[in-house]
């Protein structure tokens, strides 16, 4: 019995009835419904390059008076013309000149530091971000020199919220507290080459945002929250970025977002049991590439903490069985990292019993030394000489009692320190364990269909362990080409995301590309659609640009969402300024 129908069910329907009719003019799918990398004819998938161009490059002039709703977004209008253009090779729009930008953008900071939303309006972080990024994608001297490091400095330290009232930053002065925030400040800071990890620290942000975790595994925008799409990728690339993505649940995370690409459409939807939007084709899009190249810098770590811990004779690294199951070496793994553990904590037990022997010793020590004063004592005032010499005896004798107690506790000092250290060292051990361990789990990632036939789309449910899908390689083995990120399959599917982009997004007509078919274009939905397929373009594992070379789009940075070499001009520029 089918369940009874919704409005979102009916409108899901009518959105794959519509986009199965648009994707009709490709190859014919194949059982799994994968879509084939040969298309019917050149413009099958041809991706409306001029025509975006043009309809980018009219964002940065005068706007219709519809766009009076976006003048607290004025700096944001910039960074999505500037980046739609940046992705899509085009130069700047005729007539107008990166000092024009770099000038109105000027006008925009606030008095104190950072960006407001337009020319007299208050410091907030969104515009701040996109101000920053719109600067870094002119390059160019004159366009870094503008930003004011040392005012924006500022204005972040005064948004970070400390842990004891709740942590995170908050957008403005008095305003909300959300991922929004966290991503934003610390993305301008790295940006600029300032200290992210001690902005981060003092608004506890690291753990704010594992809060923002939910039991689906995406991240709400504040702790308590449903997972959300924007928000997810804000928390996961402001923890990557500070390098602490491995604190959330990966797998979790990963499953999560993997379940959000559509089986028919191919795009991202933001929620469960939404419709796909082309803008998630980014803010979910690039989620798994962020997490490929996590796994594999986790898997680097692993082997050179491996190789080193060999070569000083330490424990030899486990090398993991193939996987039988998705589950496996992660369980072995933990079971390792617990053995190490409990290891580690019977020596600092033992560590601890040897140290109250050493302050016991001392302290009989102590009393003996004071029974054998009072016994001095008491032979001088009855004694005379021979008490004196009595004294001087048993002085002499306890001084060699001195030297004996004093040599057993150096001696149990000496083992109190070799056990401290050993339990060190079965200490970082089992770190490294739980380094592979995060390799294992990273296994999780790879969500099969019923039949195991192709990674990246939801697990609709049954065995998790995957038993059917291609084996992944475990640390030591040889690995594929391009490194471990690309040694196992992708976390979603590339293809279908292009597909859907080109298919499902493009304005034919005028440029410009779209929420999804049968919306209007928008310079937002343009600038997120075109970062989503560059994104999925050069996707770790992934086959490259559908639609061959005509369609490929610039390669940006992932965490940023800045032009790769931009972001690169930038770091080479603010690191031969003068500290902030």
């Amino acid at each position: 019995m089918d369940p009874p129908a919704t409005p979102t069910t009916r409108a899901q329907r009518d959105l794959e009835t519509r986009i199965a009719s648009i994707y009709r003019d490709l190859a014919d799918l194949d059982a799994s419904g994968q879509v084939h990398r040969v298309h019917r004819g050149p413009d099958a998938l041809a991706l409306q390059r001029d025509r975006h161009v043009r309809y980018a490059a009219a964002g940065a002039g005068r706007l219709p008076a519809g766009f009076a709703s976006l003048d607290a977004s004025r700096p944001w209008i910039c960074y999505w013309v500037l980046h739609s253009l940046a992705l899509l090779g085009a130069p700047l729009p005729e007539g107008l000149t990166a000092e024009d930008f770099v000038a109105f953008l000027g006008a925009c900071r606030a008095d104190g530091g950072g960006y407001g939303g337009g020319p007299g309006q208050l410091a907030h972080l969104a515009p701040t971000y996109a101000a920053v990024a719109a600067l870094l994608t002119l390059g160019g001297e004159a366009a870094l020199a503008s930003i004011d490091r040392r005012g924006i400095a500022g204005f972040l330290r005064r948004m970070a919220v400390p842990p004891e009232r709740g942590g995170g930053f908050t957008m403005h002065a008095g305003g909300e507290a959300d991922a929004r925030a966290c991503y934003t400040a610390v993305a301008v800071a790295t940006a600029l080459r300032l200290d992210a990890h001690a902005l981060a620290a003092e608004a506890g942000a690291v753990d704010y945002l594992k809060r923002c975790q939910t039991y689906e595994g995406g991240l709400g925008g504040c702790p308590g929250n449903e997972a959300h799409g924007g928000y997810t990728y804000c928390g996961a690339a402001a923890l990557a970025l500070l390098g602490k993505l491995p604190e959330l649940d990966l797998p979790r995370l990963a499953r999560w977002v993997a379940q959000r690409q559509g089986n028919v459409e191919g795009g991202f939807n933001g929620r469960t049991n939404k419709l796909v939007d082309g803008c998630y084709s980014f803010w979910q899009g690039a989620v798994p590439p962020l997490l490929q190249r996590e796994r594999g810098r986790l898997v680097e770590q692993a082997l050179r903490a491996g190789e080193a811990l060999e070569g000083d004779g330490g424990l030899t690294v486990p090398e993991l069985p193939p996987l039988d199951g998705v589950c496996s070496p992660y369980e072995e793994a933990c079971k390792e990292s617990e053995r190490l553990n409990d290891r580690a904590e019977a020596m600092v037990e033992r560590a601890v019993a040897a140290e109250a022997i050493v302050l016991q010793r001392q302290e009989e020590k102590q009393q003996q030394q004071q029974q054998k004063q009072a016994g001095q004592q008491h032979e001088g005032i009855h004694g005379g000489t021979a008490g004196a010499a009595g004294a001087s005896s048993s002085s002499a004798g306890g001084g060699a009692d001195g030297d004996a107690d004093g040599g057993a506790a150096e001696r149990e000092a000496r083992r109190l320190l070799k056990e401290a250290e050993a339990a060190q060292r079965a200490s970082e051990e089992a770190d490294l364990i739980m380094e592979i361990a995060q390799y294992s789990a990273a296994q999780l990632f790879i969500c099969f269909d019923g039949e195991g036939s192709r990674p990246g789309r939801a697990h609709d449910g049954g065995d998790d362990d995957g038993d059917d899908g291609p084996e992944a390689r475990a640390p030591g083995s040889e690995a594929a080409p391009g490194g471990p990120e690309a040694a196992a399959p992708p976390l979603f599917d590339a293809d279908a995301l292009q597909v859907w982009v080109l298919k499902g997004c493009q304005q034919q007509l005028k440029g410009g590309l779209r929420d999804k078919p049968g919306k209007s274009p928008d310079y937002y939905h343009t600038c997120y659609c075109l970062s989503g397929l560059s994104a999925a373009q050069h996707a770790p594992g992934g086959a490259g640009a559908l639609g061959g070379a005509p369609n490929e789009l610039a390669r940006a940075d992932t965490l940023l969402n800045v032009l790769e070499a931009r972001v690169a001009e930038a770091a080479a520029f603010f690191d031969a300024q003068p500290a902030v």
